[in-house]
């Protein structure tokens, strides 16, 4: 099953849990599709995010395209990906995840606030491709990579500007 959002303006959406979007799904197959959106001026959760993209257990196969789009000045992590499908691939081409801030329900040590989030609870390949984007400016760190093997990840990473990254202690 496919969901696509193009030419959109996601902004100051409200609610208990997540902000702009969220997709949990337990579909053999899945994918998530951002064109051409603006996502801004959002506020979430502490433990959610803007955009929360999680595949089921029984999910083969989950894509996350985020295309010519900007996911900035929200207070909450901008992009949570949580993976157990076999095969996740998450792409981020020509955009913009900037000055992302805080939950405003938040406290310190903050739980919130990151770029990109990634978290992997299954024996399986996640694919990241990013490509000619800005990941900058994010308060926490601007990615924060918390999968279990990080020898099941692959990345394509090309002309793309970075801040700071952070990996999990436990891992």
């Amino acid at each position: 099953q496919a969901f696509a959002f193009g030419q959109s303006l996601l902004s100051q959406l409200r609610g208990s849990q997540a902000g702009a979007i969220r997709h949990i799904s337990y579909l053999s197959k899945v994918q998530l599709l951002l064109a051409d959106c603006l996502v801004t001026s959002n506020n979430v959760h502490p433990a959610q995010a803007i955009l929360h993209f999680q595949d089921g257990a029984s999910t083969l196969i989950s894509d996350l395209i985020l295309v010519n789009s900007m996911v900035s000045d929200n207070h909450g992590t901008a992009i949570h990906f949580e993976q157990s499908a076999n095969r996740a691939n998450f792409k981020l081409l020509n955009s913009l995840l900037a000055f992302n801030g805080p939950s405003q329900e938040d406290a310190a040590p903050f739980r919130s606030g990151y770029g990109l989030r990634f978290e992997s609870f299954a024996d399986s390949l996640l694919q990241l491709q990013l490509l000619n984007s800005i990941i900058w400016g994010n308060e926490k760190a601007d990615v924060l990579l918390q999968p279990e093997d990080l020898s099941r990840m692959i990345v394509d990473s090309r002309h793309n500007i970075y801040g700071y990254f952070e990996n999990d202690p436990n891992v």
